[in-house]
Order: structure tokens, then C-alpha cells, then sequence
């Protein structure tokens, strides 16, 4: 995603979401949606194993596929966490284990712990694959509609609400940021790469800070603070 941020990544998943034909998972209730995320979750959390993740990603992969979600929008959820899901698998392969398949210097790679490391890399890319086909096949008014249906607590889908909802927004302001360090020569060499990425990331959290402020603010003064007395 380059240069022109101001098409915000929610506003894409809207106008999608509004020129969609009904097909595939967007013909399916958000309340059943909701349920089968659920499930597949907690599935692959508490059975944890290779065998179970797989079919579970394909059976999401499928429904992206039926449902002809674009894959620039199913690649935002999926991909987003691939550099931790690398990390994890990297930790694993090369911290668990008895039988050695290579080593470097002080490094040695396990074959326990890449079979640990796919297994933990299929369970990551599964959760995404599942929320990602029921995000981007549901508006976001109808996923609080069914979280309300499930009588989850009011606080809970409030700060659901305004999580999602400012998650893009604090993202459209670090994709300027990198924009703009990439203009200004941020980004020629490594060191000096990781060194603006750094100095990004710690803007972000300073504004979304400033911004929680100000937000708690305004509600206090519109009298939310008496409301939840």
C-alpha cells in the first residue's frame, strides 16, 4: 500500500462490502457467522494440533474463496501477523527438540521443533483466515448487532466499537508516516530503516494516547461518565 493513505483501509472494506453480490458467506446471518468464528477458535485452541488446524484453514480459505473476497482486502488480515507467526517458529524450531537437523554457530534447528513451529504458524494463520472471512463478509453494524444478540455485556462491544473503528485510523496515520520517511531518505539502509520504524511505532502510541485522552474527554463532558453511574 503506497502513497495515497487516504483511502483508509476501513473505507475499502465498506465500499466492498457495499458492491458485493450476495454470495458465499455474505448470504450466511452474522449470528451464525459469529458462532462459527467462535467455534473454529476454540477448536483450534483446544485441540492445538497440525491435523485439526489444517482442515480448519482450508475450510476458511474456501469460504474466502466462494465468497470472492479480494485478495488485497483477505491479505490485510491474513498477512498481518506473519512477522510474529515467523518469530514464533523460528523460537520454536530452534529452542525445542533432541534431534538436530542443522546448526550455525550456536544456533541448532530441531526437527520437534519445526514440527512445534508449523504447528503454532497453522493455528495463527487459521484464527486470521476465519475472522478475516467473517469481518469482510459482514458490516460492521451487523457484527454489534450479533454481539448484542449473544448478550455480551454493553461495555465490552462499546470498546469493541471504538477499537476497530480507531484501529484503522491510528494505521491510515502510520502509513503517512512511512510515506513520508520514505520521501525524506528514511528508509535507505537497514539500521536507518529500523531506526525510523521505531521512532514511527513510538509516535503512534503517543498519539493514540493523546487520543484516548481527548476521546474520554469529550464523552465525560457529553455526560457518559453520569450514564454509566
Amino acid at each position: 500500500m503506497s502513497g495515497g493513505h487516504s483511502l483508509r483501509i476501513d473505507r475499502l472494506i465498506q465500499d466492498y462490502q457495499a458492491t458485493v453480490l450476495p454470495i458465499g458467506l455474505h448470504r450466511v446471518d452474522a449470528r451464525v457467522k459469529l458462532g462459527l468464528l467462535v467455534a473454529a477458535v476454540a477448536i483450534n485452541v483446544g485441540f492445538a494440533r497440525p491435523v485439526v488446524s489444517g482442515p480448519l484453514l482450508l475450510v476458511a480459505l474456501a469460504g474466502v474463496l466462494r465468497s470472492r473476497i479480494p485478495l488485497r482486502l483477505f491479505a490485510l488480515f491474513f498477512f498481518a501477523p506473519l512477522w510474529a507467526t515467523v518469530l514464533i517458529m523460528a523460537g520454536f524450531s530452534l529452542g525445542f527438540g533432541h534431534t538436530p537437523l542443522a546448526q550455525w554457530g550456536a544456533l541448532t534447528l530441531y526437527q520437534e521443533g519445526v514440527w512445534l513451529g508449523i504447528g503454532a504458524g497453522l493455528r495463527v494463520l487459521s484464527d486470521m483466515a476465519w475472522m478475516a472471512a467473517v469481518f469482510l463478509t459482514t458490516p460492521f453494524d451487523k457484527l454489534l448487532m450479533a454481539l448484542r444478540w449473544y448478550r455480551l455485556p454493553e461495555a465490552f462491544v462499546d470498546a469493541f466499537d471504538m477499537t476497530y473503528r480507531y484501529a484503522f485510523l491510528l494505521a491510515d496515520e502510520c502509513f503517512r508516516m512511512m510515506t513520508a520517511s520514505s520521501v525524506r531518505g528514511g528508509t535507505r539502509g537497514f539500521r536507518r530503516r529500523l531506526k525510523g520504524l521505531g521512532m514511527i511505532l513510538a509516535q503512534v502510541i503517543l498519539r493514540a494516547y493523546d487520543r484516548a485522552a481527548r476521546i474520554q474527554q469529550a464523552m465525560v463532558a457529553r455526560g457518559a461518565e453520569a450514564k454509566s453511574k
